[in-house]
């Protein structure tokens, strides 16, 4: 009688019976899957890095460099197999957010600054998983132009028996000031 919905998830099966005054009867079986969990996202960030802890929303924060992957991968959690899930990312930097693109590999940051990166996972029945909000901190030229360092002296493959060394450098970053240059 009327219509019906099933509370739970999983796999229903559905017997309906029918008959008419004569007393002839059809049966008929269906199945429903019904399935409301999102996908597991997972996030790995690869080497080098370093893990900083969480911010005061609770968000993760890392210290990043050009060359570190950041990788996504997700597994479902519901009742009903979904191997075609679909992972969305998005990046903040300088004040302005991307907009949402779809993963298809590493994700590399390699401009220098503060990003934050955003990303969620939907399945195939349209099952969205919560958005993961990291802060990545980016050691890297914003200019994408490294710094440079000149050997003055001593000259380019000379041999020095001295038992003192003066050594000259000249280094240079269009990015800072000469004062906070740092050669170590």
């Amino acid at each position: 009688e009327g219509p019906f919905s099933f509370d739970e998830e999983c796999l229903h099966w559905l017997e309906i019976k029918a008959w008419d005054c004569l007393g002839n009867m059809i049966i008929d079986n269906e199945t429903f899957y019904v399935d409301e969990t999102p996908p597991e996202m997972i996030k790995t960030v690869g080497y080098p890095h370093v893990y900083l802890g969480k911010d005061w929303a609770g968000h993760d924060q890392w210290l990043i460099y050009a060359y570190t992957p950041i990788l996504f991968d997700a597994e479902d959690q519901g009742c009903c197999e979904c191997s075609d899930t679909t992972i969305y990312y998005r990046y903040w930097w300088l004040g302005q957010w991307t907009s949402w693109k779809t993963y298809t590999g590493a994700i590399y940051l390699t401009r220098g600054c503060v990003h934050y990166l955003e990303a969620y996972a939907v399945d195939c029945l349209g099952n969205a998983g919560p958005i993961d909000n990291e802060t990545f901190w980016v050691c890297a030229p914003s200019n994408g132009m490294e710094p440079t360092i000149e050997i003055i002296n001593p000259p380019h493959g000379s041999t020095q028996c001295d038992r003192t060394l003066h050594v000259i450098l000249n280094v240079t970053d269009v990015e800072s000031e000469p004062e906070e240059l740092l050669v170590k």
